[in-house]
């Protein structure tokens, strides 16, 4: 399974454990869920010291957190700004982001926007 996931043509977990899947099993034993056949790859990538690709399920994970240091937020009429924060939202699967100015960093303030 290591030299499918090297060299140029890697495939995918998803398509190995497919693969798994339609090999026969011995007797009076099951295939593993895909769920259990990850972490097993995972486990062995660590006992081994290799690396692995990080995989992200659709709609599983949202990544959040308050971007760098403050900036100024200008109007167009040329009025002093105001200091900002910067709230971002990822979807690491989708790779689509989200980003909101806030005057302060408080999770109320986010609420009363969204």
């Amino acid at each position: 399974m290591v030299k499918a996931r090297t060299g140029r043509n890697k495939q995918t977990l998803q398509v190995l454990w497919a693969r798994y899947t339609t090999t026969p099993a011995l007797p009076g034993q099951l295939h593993y869920s895909y769920d259990r056949f990850r972490q097993l790859v995972a486990s062995h990538v660590d006992a081994a010291g290799l690396t692995a690709r990080i995989t992200h399920t659709p709609g599983h994970t949202m990544q959040v957190d308050w971007a760098g240091t403050k900036m100024r937020l200008f109007d167009p009429d040329g009025t002093p700004g105001i200091k900002v924060s910067v709230f971002v939202a990822s979807m690491p699967y989708s790779g689509m982001i989200f980003a909101l100015a806030c005057p302060e960093r408080v999770s109320g303030s986010l609420c009363v926007r969204l």
